[in-house]
């Protein structure tokens, strides 16, 4: 849990990990023109105010929805611990006297809080199991701050199950973990990590925030770890992404580039590597639309440059690129279209409207394959502590967007966290074939593979810079892989 005076000491301790998960950097390359989405978002509305149905500070994650019908049945982050509610309506909420998932209070990973952020039904038993997010502050440095400063986090992810509907959890143990003070950071691990089943049932995807790799990179990116459905995402199941494919155990020696054996590479950063790192977007939440056949995130983006103190007539800096985003993927790893939908800093920082933890619901019946209608929940607060209320409370706004074909359709070109994909074009040729140009000459080893990796046509040179494809249309989404000038790259292949 992230606490506002945790944050007061400003922009230090924040790049040091209070910031979490950022959007992707991928690159839209238009093959012929192809218009961008457009998206039209309503008006902001509190669900529940700080303190209604018995809750308060809430969220500190996103918001799980286990049903609608006949009554709504949530778990929401509830100060420490996860709160069972039940009411008519999403703004009648009642906390339940039995709590979801609370934390030990003794020492050990889930010392501090215990916050349920998703979960999945088992499809062979009507067992739920839930990601939560825990945290251990014992013999962590402390976050500096007055007098003795305030608690160190080192953050993992743990498995919970529940046998009752999700009324009530069971700990199972970590599941995204590593050592702690591996450095001398106040905030460490692995963090707010969010779990979607892909549509086939055959994985579990785990995005989460890299704390570590921000002492690095000077911010907290957004990772991704993949389980086996048939494992139940038991402990020991996990693999984080790195370079190109899911190698690194879940609960890791080391999460950095630095140390070989416990690797990882973000999937969703900072929007602009230009930027260089200046900044993160966090707490990431993931859904898979059927109709739009994607995955959906929305995260919050935390710019370093919006969140120094006051100045000497006490204005802030405005929220220009901070907020509230949006992003798609066709495989769950390679993000593309990010587009800012909610203008807010994001982190609670004193006297300041923040806009955090959001989760995005869609309305299946009300979408298609080229337009999306959802709703997005997050914590909100206009004057962050100095305020009243003084903490986060549930607000939503609906997100309706429309064109998404052509966006899929546009060439969308997702690279790889370290090298950008060369530019093309592309051409239709024969029956089933078609002719790519490289701007910038040659490449090596191109690849046409599925989302199982396994090939889905060739590419013949033809000429400088220049190749025959040859692709089935059939093999669903298709990536186009390979090396130029010694750089890797990977995209997403959308064809004319």
């Amino acid at each position: 849990m992230f606490q506002s005076n945790q944050r007061a000491n400003g922009k230090k301790a924040l790049s040091a990990g209070l910031s979490m998960v950022a959007c992707v950097t991928a690159a839209a390359l238009s093959i012929g023109h192809a218009a961008d989405p457009v998206y039209t978002v309503g008006a902001r509305t509190t669900v529940l105010g700080n303190g209604a149905g018995g809750l308060t500070q809430f969220p500190e994650t996103p918001i799980v929805i286990l049903q609608t019908t006949p009554d709504y049945r949530v778990l929401i982050s509830n100060g420490l611990k996860t709160s069972f509610c039940t009411g008519p309506s999403m703004d009648k909420l009642t906390a339940s006297p039995r709590v979801a998932l609370a934390p030990s209070g003794q020492k050990g990973y889930d010392e501090v809080s215990a916050h349920i952020t998703s979960i999945w039904k088992d499809p062979g038993s009507t067992d739920i199991y839930g990601v939560f997010n825990a945290n251990d502050s014992d013999q962590v440095p402390r976050i500096p701050g007055p007098g003795i400063g305030f608690r160190g986090r080192l953050f993992s992810a743990g498995l919970a199950k529940s046998t009752d509907g999700g009324v009530t959890f069971t700990k199972i143990g970590p599941i995204l973990s590593v050592p702690k003070n591996a450095t001398a950071d106040p905030l460490q691990g692995d963090a707010y990590a969010t779990v979607v089943m892909d549509p086939t049932s055959t994985y579990l995807y785990l995005y989460y925030g890299d704390m570590y790799n921000a002492q690095l990179r000077h911010g907290v990116q957004t990772c991704v770890a993949r389980a086996t459905v048939a494992s139940k995402g038991l402990p020991g199941s996990w693999k984080k992404y790195y370079n190109g494919d899911f190698v690194t155990p879940g609960n890791s020696i080391l999460d950095t580039l630095t140390y070989t054996g416990a690797e990882t590479d973000p999937v969703v950063t900072f929007p602009g590597l230009d930027s260089g790192y200046n900044g993160d977007a966090m707490y990431p939440h993931v859904v898979y639309s059927a109709k739009a056949k994607c995955y959906i995130m929305v995260y919050a983006v935390n710019f370093f440059d919006e969140i120094p103190p006051a100045d000497s007539l006490g204005k802030f800096p405005p929220a220009d690129r901070s907020g509230i985003w949006v992003s798609y993927s066709v495989d769950a790893v390679h993000w593309f279209g990010q587009h800012q939908l909610i203008k807010a800093i994001s982190i609670d920082y004193p006297g300041r409207e923040v806009a955090m933890h959001p989760t995005i619901v869609v309305d299946e019946a009300a979408s298609t394959a080229t337009s999306i209608k959802a709703k997005v929940y997050y914590g909100y607060n206009p004057n962050m502590w100095l305020g009243t209320p003084v903490t986060q409370y549930l607000v939503s706004q609906t997100v309706d967007v429309s064109g998404l074909g052509d966006l899929f359709s546009a060439g969308i070109v997702a690279p790889d966290t370290r090298h950008a994909t060369p530019g093309y074009s592309i051409l239709p040729g024969a029956s089933g074939q078609w002719l790519m140009r490289f701007a910038n000459g040659d490449v090596d080893g191109i690849r046409i593979v599925g989302i199982d990796g396994a090939a889905a046509g060739k590419a013949l040179r033809v000429g400088e810079g220049r190749y025959q494809l040859q692709v089935s249309r059939s093999a669903g989404p298709v990536f186009l892989q390979g090396k130029q000038a010694g750089r890797t790259f990977s995209s997403v292949l959308r064809l004319p």
